[in-house]
């Protein structure tokens, strides 16, 4: 059994080797671009004391707010038009800080000071 493992190992690596090289060669040739931060506007706080962050981002991308001030975040899914919206607890004053994620990507931060209205 092992014999035949190895044999079909020295079979299917020449293939796996040129498939690899194949598809990760165009990759090589372009950069690219880092993910934009989504945009986000920052309401007053309501009576019970939350903030709405709203926003666009990219289409179904993960967007997540966090208040630096409480150590307390909140993490939302946006449409497929890349509309989001988060509500988060926060006082006037407190820094929000918001980015997106798309697969493994990562965008730049984004901090918004919460409004007094």
């Amino acid at each position: 059994m092992e014999t035949l493992r190895r044999s079909l190992l020295r079979l299917v690596a020449p293939f796996v080797l040129v498939v690899g090289l194949a598809v990760g060669a165009p990759g090589c040739a372009a950069p690219t671009l880092p993910l934009p931060p989504p945009t986000a506007l920052v309401s007053a706080p309501d009576e019970d004391g939350f903030v709405e962050v709203s926003g666009v981002s990219r289409p179904l991308a993960i967007v997540m707010g966090f208040n630096e001030d409480r150590r307390a975040g909140v993490i939302a899914e946006a449409g497929e038009d890349g509309a989001y919206s988060l509500r988060i607890q926060a006082s006037i004053g407190e820094t929000i800080t918001v980015w997106q994620m798309v697969g493994s990507d990562t965008s730049q931060l984004v901090s918004r000071v919460v409004p007094d209205r």
